[in-house]
């Protein structure tokens, strides 16, 4: 991990020593220092691990969950056998699973989105890819079932618009594995989205 994300994880520190912030007092009195102004630089952080793990959220989403799971582990102990940015992607990542998990709820019950961020987020996605928000928000749900190795080449190559040439080079995956994983990716989701699927408008 490099210098610049262990600083700005830390809040201004280069070390990956843990901020004062998280030092005393109980989750409530933890948090009520943490949310404001974003003094650990969480959506910056939040952001980096969405791409990182190739995941299809919204980052302010992310980082406004794990503000309470940072506060409560935080009031529990600090794991200090890890760097802070180590641990600040813990608790990400814990984070990520709940949302994950409470999308793909939301779509098995049809459940309405009172979320303008949301929304906003839906909406761009939508744009993106050419389908509705409501269709949207499928997408992410599907999506962010697979596993990592099946969401990373449509990640970077459909969202992230780069060539998978140079994505096979860069991480060391024949391109042909890496073109059969975005396929099954894509199948996937046209069984969900293309005619005759949920998603045909």
């Amino acid at each position: 991990m490099s210098r610049e994300r262990q600083g700005a994880a830390a809040g201004g520190g280069s070390n990956g020593e843990y901020p004062a912030l998280l030092e005393g007092g109980d989750a409530t009195e933890i948090l009520s220092r943490i949310a404001e102004g974003d003094p650990l630089h969480l959506t910056e952080a939040a952001r980096k691990r969405i791409i990182e793990e190739a995941w299809l959220l919204d980052p302010q989403r992310l980082a406004a969950r794990s503000l309470a799971r940072i506060a409560f582990d935080a009031a529990v102990g600090l794991d200090r056998s890890r760097p802070f940015p180590a641990w600040l992607d813990g608790c990400l990542d814990r984070s990520i699973g709940e949302l994950v998990e409470e999308d793909w709820g939301a779509e098995l019950l049809g459940a309405a989105t009172n979320d303008i961020g949301a929304d906003r987020f839906y909406g761009e996605l939508g744009q993106r890819l050419e389908v509705e928000p409501a269709f949207a928000r499928r997408l992410t749900a599907v999506f962010n079932s697979f596993s990592a190795e099946y969401r990373r080449p449509f990640y970077e190559v459909v969202i992230r618009g780069r060539d998978l040439q140079e994505y096979a080079c860069e991480c060391d995956v024949p391109i042909d594995h890496l073109q059969a994983r975005l396929l099954h990716v894509v199948m996937t989701l046209a069984e969900h989205f293309g005619p005759g699927g949920e998603g045909d408008a």
